[in-house]
């Protein structure tokens, strides 16, 4: 068992460190991909060092609450960090930890309590807790200092091709994921949540290890070339949407720390120049084999860019 390792989500890369020998076999089966990975496409990695300790955090006085989740978590923050707490049995239950962010995202402290510590015959492990909240949240933060935002949404690609299909819980992002991957020339990055970044003036696709009900989860990227919006009808279509009104659909199904205005601020402008560049349509469904042939003579034709529109959130 390692002391350092690494977790990989669209160039942005966690460099863990630990006095205590790290237990990664505790996390989900859809990290391994992600984990040690020196990273994906673009061309400079972004590394975040992440210490995880076992103690009690700092409680600074001026400390404000940012948001909370009235159940199982907390973020605060004072003048230099942030403090995400993590207490599932609230109101009785004790902090399982308290990663302390620096507010420029360039430093992390995970300090756990003695029940993130694993014995084993031969010495004690600490479990690294990096599902949620605090990898979803972190990254979340990361890409809006990075040109990017985590979407709601399954992606695919084809023939050098990134589709993303956004899609609220029940619009059939799984059912259409899990078609495509069956079908020759088709690979899905994940059926669940993508991330979006724009890297040297085009946005990129990325698979996390987030995923829905089909637990695809690649961590691989593509440039994206189309967002089609998931709808069900009672024939197969696709239908142009013009810039605001994806601007309206995409806005819902990012996550976005409405909590917090200045990354706030900076994922609507992201959502923004992506609306402005990459074609959107709405893809109206039936459950069925059909709409996977007609995606696929949608993407067969010439990549398609739009042009720079004014229009947006």
């Amino acid at each position: 068992m390692a002391r350092r390792a690494s977790l990989s989500v669209a160039g942005l890369t966690l460099a863990l460190d630990s006095p205590y020998r790290l237990d990664l076999q505790s996390l989900s089966e859809c990290y391994r991909p992600f984990l040690g990975s020196p990273g994906v496409d673009p061309p400079e990695e972004v590394l975040i060092p992440v210490r995880i300790e076992v103690g009690d955090p700092p409680r600074p006085s001026d400390r404000v609450t940012v948001f909370d989740t009235g159940d199982s978590w907390v973020l605060s923050r004072d003048g230099q960090n942030y403090y995400l707490t993590l207490h599932p049995h609230r109101p009785s239950g004790p902090e399982l930890w308290t990663a302390v962010i620096s507010r420029d995202l360039r430093q992390v402290t995970v300090h756990c309590s003695a029940a993130a510590t694993v014995r084993q015959a031969d010495g004690v492990a600490l479990a690294p807790p990096l599902s949620y909240p605090l990898d979803q949240l972190l990254w979340m933060y990361l890409l809006s200092f990075h040109q990017g935002a985590l979407v709601h949404a399954a992606g695919v690609m084809r023939r050098g091709k990134g589709l993303l299909l956004p899609g609220k819980s029940g619009a059939g992002k799984s059912t259409l994921a899990s078609q495509l991957a069956g079908r020759e020339g088709f690979r899905v990055l994940s059926d669940d949540r993508i991330a979006v970044r724009k890297i040297s003036g085009r946005f990129l696709a990325y698979g996390t290890p987030w995923p829905g009900d089909q637990g695809a989860a690649l961590n691989e990227s593509v440039p994206l070339s189309g967002m089609y919006f998931l709808r069900h009808a009672e024939a197969d279509e696709i239908v142009p949407l013009p810039p605001r009104e994806a601007a309206e659909r995409l806005l819902p199904a990012t996550s976005v720390p409405w909590f917090d205005p200045e990354p706030m601020a900076r994922v609507v402008q992201v959502l923004n120049d992506l609306v402005a560049w990459v074609p959107a349509f709405e893809l109206r469904f039936r459950p069925g084999p059909d709409v996977v042939a007609l995606l696929e003579g949608h993407t067969d034709g010439p990549p398609r860019r739009r042009r720079r529109h004014s229009e947006g959130i």
